[in-house]
């Protein structure tokens, strides 16, 4: 069956039954994806991208400008005629706040449509699963949605991360909360707010938050450096491979070279140190006796303490061994993230040297990226699949 539209243009329908009301559904949406691909355009740019006639596109706009989806923008000079308007899309059509839980804070964001983070919040909070922990949360978001002038109930949802596992290849809000997080009873986190929530696992959504604008979406591996490790595989803006469990990089061992004939020879030290995930934690380099990176920095950039050195010496080879291989296997650039990112990125210079050292092809380091948010991956991210990711959860059009 061909649908005829004006303007002599044809569609073809992808099922004999499908209705008008679907064809505007379907239109209207290819009219959403190429504002967003291209950014600003003129009913003509639009006709000709999208394939529909100008008599289509005219009533299409009308119905997403009254929606508040699409708004107009600039007027642009007069080619001889009527002076065409440029239409975009309104970015704050959907809006999100995202909540990354840890051990040790409370960081929040508020992000729009086109991956925009427009505020970000970060409070020293210590995890404990108890009322008056929930209540301060619960006032904190409060506060930060009043801050950015928003309605909590107009908000398209909130996300909201923790480290986990994920426990189902179909769905990532099916997460094992643990360690300090095993107690946390998700229905009630969702209760406690006047909007959908969506869940998602710390790493996860540290990952997703790379994944580019609608424009230019991302291909990188992202690598979570925090209290937790691991990382994500984002292909064309999105989760890449066969599950939401891509990239759980955490328990791949690392190559016994980096380490020295000491901790090879000590299987305690070995069983501490052998995984990426061991190895690229908070703990491997604050251990037992430093209260914070911050601290353990201060001291390494000082000199003489010999036991931190040596811990950042095993550091820094870890992650060169599996920056290294994770290029060698995907051939993208890499993004490392995470709280600890920042640090790692001021002290730069050994990593990018064991970098060139072990590369055999004798290529720049310029693949390896540091990310501009760091610390603030996770709520970002979590914010970014409320907003791209509700659909799957709640089957919406």
């Amino acid at each position: 069956m061909k649908i005829v539209w004006g303007g002599g243009r044809t569609k073809m329908s992808t099922a004999e039954s499908m209705s008008n009301i679907e064809f505007r559904k379907i239109n209207k949406k290819s009219i959403v994806d190429a504002l967003f691909k291209e950014g600003s355009l003129t009913k003509a740019e639009i006709t000709n991208k999208v394939g529909l006639s100008l008599a289509t596109v005219n009533v299409l706009l009308k119905e997403l400008l009254e929606e508040n989806i699409v708004e107009q923008g600039e007027i642009l000079k007069s080619t001889g005629g009527r002076r065409p308007t440029l239409y975009n899309i309104n970015v704050n059509y959907r809006i999100a706040v995202g909540i990354a839980i840890s051990e040790h804070h409370i960081r929040l964001s508020h992000v729009n449509w086109n991956c925009g983070v427009v505020d970000c919040e970060s409070h020293h909070v210590v995890f404990e699963n108890t009322d008056e922990y929930w209540q301060l949360l619960r006032n904190l978001v409060t506060k930060f949605i009043e801050k950015n002038k928003l309605k909590e109930e107009e908000l398209y949802g909130i996300g909201v991360s923790v480290y986990g596992r994920i426990i189902s290849c179909g769905n990532i809000e099916d997460i094992e909360p643990m360690g300090a997080f095993k107690e946390i009873d998700f229905k009630k986190v969702k209760q406690m707010f006047r909007c959908r929530v969506i869940i998602s696992e710390a790493i996860k959504a540290a990952g997703f938050s790379h994944i580019g604008t609608m424009k230019e979406k991302n291909n990188c591996v992202y690598i979570h450096t925090a209290e937790d490790v691991g990382g994500a595989v984002i292909t064309n803006g999105d989760f890449g491979g066969m599950s939401n469990r891509t990239g759980s990089f955490a328990d791949i061992y690392v190559s016994p070279d980096y380490l020295s004939e000491e901790d090879i020879t000590d299987k305690s030290i070995f069983k501490r140190h052998g995984t990426f995930g061991k190895s690229c934690n908070r703990t491997a380099l604050l251990g037992d006796d430093c209260p914070s990176l911050k601290e353990f920095f201060k001291i390494i950039d000082e000199g003489g303490n010999e036991l931190y050195a040596k811990r950042w010496n095993r550091y820094i080879k870890a992650l060169a061994w599996m920056i290294h291989t994770l290029r060698a296997i995907y051939d993208v650039k890499i993004v490392i993230g995470g709280e600890i990112s920042s640090y790692i990125n001021e002290r730069n210079d050994k990593l990018f040297e064991l970098l060139k050292n072990n590369d055999i092809y004798g290529e720049d380091v310029d693949y390896v990226e540091f990310s501009k948010s760091n610390e603030f991956d996770s709520c970002i991210g979590t914010g970014f699949l409320v907003l791209y990711k509700m659909k799957e959860f709640y089957n919406e059009e």
